[in-house]
């Protein structure tokens, strides 16, 4: 039986079955829809991920005991009994879970999202490795360039214009915008750094991570 193996690994595999198979799930933004199909895998279990170093710090998909759903938690502490003390970053809830109900949210990023930039994160802001996040990431771009922008944002839909609107963030908080939702519904709904923070998922993300050093 083949192990599981990380999201990254998946990610290729069911694309290369769709391109063998010439089908797209979404004609717009195929990468994107194949990232939301697996990611919806993993939160539901029916995916499972190769084990990573479960450290506290780290970011994790674990089961909610009140909705027995799957929700982003970030690693509190690593308990002498082998389990877990995470924290839901949406509710900022403690909860102690066994490995069994952990899944690892593996750092997503969007193309070309460039070189990693020492300072200060633009959202969580600790002093981090920083990269560019698009705030309309680029697997959406071919629907708006010459077009009209998302509503609510004011530019131009140039290449140039999209490919510089964005914000310096670091790794663990572009992961965690990258799981809260798809890249069209970023694009539409999550195109401004207030947007971003607004979502009660990244809020509570947010301010976990703001207090720790």
């Amino acid at each position: 039986e083949r192990k599981p193996t990380l999201l990254s690994v998946w990610r290729t595999v069911f694309s290369n079955v769709l391109e063998d198979a010439d089908t797209v799930i979404d004609e717009d933004d195929n990468a994107g829809a194949v990232n939301s199909v697996l990611s919806a895998l993993v939160r539901k279990g029916v995916l499972e991920l190769a084990e990573l170093a479960l450290v506290p710090g780290f970011q994790v998909f674990a089961v909610l005991n009140e909705d027995e759903e799957w929700h982003p938690a970030v690693i509190d502490e690593v308990l002498a009994d082998g389990r877990f003390k995470v924290v839901f970053v949406e509710y900022g809830k403690p909860q102690i879970v066994e490995k069994t109900v952990l899944r690892a949210l593996e750092d997503v990023v969007d193309e070309d999202a460039g070189e990693m930039k020492d300072g200060q994160c633009e959202m969580c802001e600790r002093h981090k490795l920083l990269t560019f996040h698009h705030l309309v990431p680029k697997h959406t771009h071919s629907k708006y360039l010459g077009k009209r922008l998302p509503a609510g944002l004011d530019g131009e839909p140039t290449r140039h214009w999209l490919n510089t609107h964005g914000t310096m963030i670091c790794r663990r908080c572009h992961s965690m915008v990258h799981s809260v939702a798809s890249n069209d519904v970023l694009a539409e709904q999550y195109n401004t750094v207030a947007k971003l923070l607004a979502h009660p998922t990244v809020r509570g993300w947010i301010e976990y991570a703001r207090k720790q050093h």
